[in-house]
């Protein structure tokens, strides 16, 4: 409750405050490398912008603030971002039911690395295709749409309340899947607002952008 007065009284978010004593030069190749291969996929940023050095397209994203990075460059791009900011990173587990856990893994790393590893790792490890065939073509039916659950796992990640320092959470059962965070609603929203037409009030801003 500290925390959110002080950043109310200071006009800053969590993910907008800056971190003393990381560098662009700390920060992980990989990372960038996911981030320019997903922003050409995507068509929202440039070719010409992906030719910008290191700290001057961390600028272009508002990831810096008088000549040092926010917290949202550190979680984005840094190898280990829990050396600051605990619990930044995703536990998936797969449940015969309630009570009783099969087996689990953790993904660490900058949340670029996170993002890219879960869905890979849900659709490699945890879910079971249905194999069928057309002529000699061999078509895998899996029980979700991966466009759907890349989707929640990037909602999840990027609207994490990161100062509860609890990380986020996928159950994976044979007929259902559950990815759950400690996002906070804006003040007044309610379950309804979530599921109407609202406008977009990202609890992380720099993230999500």
């Amino acid at each position: 409750a500290l925390t959110q007065f002080i950043l109310k009284r200071t006009g800053k978010t969590w993910d907008g405050v800056v971190v003393d004593s990381v560098s662009e030069d700390d920060l992980d190749k990989e990372s960038f490398d996911i981030f320019k291969r997903e922003a050409i996929r995507s068509g929202r940023i440039s070719e010409d912008d992906l030719k910008l050095s290191r700290v001057q397209l961390l600028e272009h994203l508002n990831l810096i603030e008088d000549g040092k990075l926010k917290r949202a460059a550190v979680l984005l791009f840094h190898r280990n971002p829990e050396k600051w900011i605990t619990g930044s990173f995703v536990k998936i587990g797969f449940f015969e039911n309630d009570a009783d856990l099969r087996y689990q893994d953790e993904i660490h790393g900058s949340l670029m690395i996170q993002a890219d590893r879960v869905i890979e790792l849900i659709y490699t490890k945890y879910l079971k295709a249905d194999i069928s065939y057309d002529n000699v073509t061999r078509i895998e039916h899996y029980p979700f749409p991966k466009d759907a659950v890349r989707e929640a796992v990037f909602n999840a990640l990027v609207h994490q309340d990161f100062a509860a320092c609890i990380p986020v959470q996928i159950s994976v059962y044979e007929d259902k899947l559950y990815i759950s965070n400690d996002c906070q609603f804006p003040p007044s929203w309610t379950a309804e607002t979530l599921m109407g037409k609202h406008r977009s009030c990202p609890l992380n801003p720099d993230i999500a952008n």
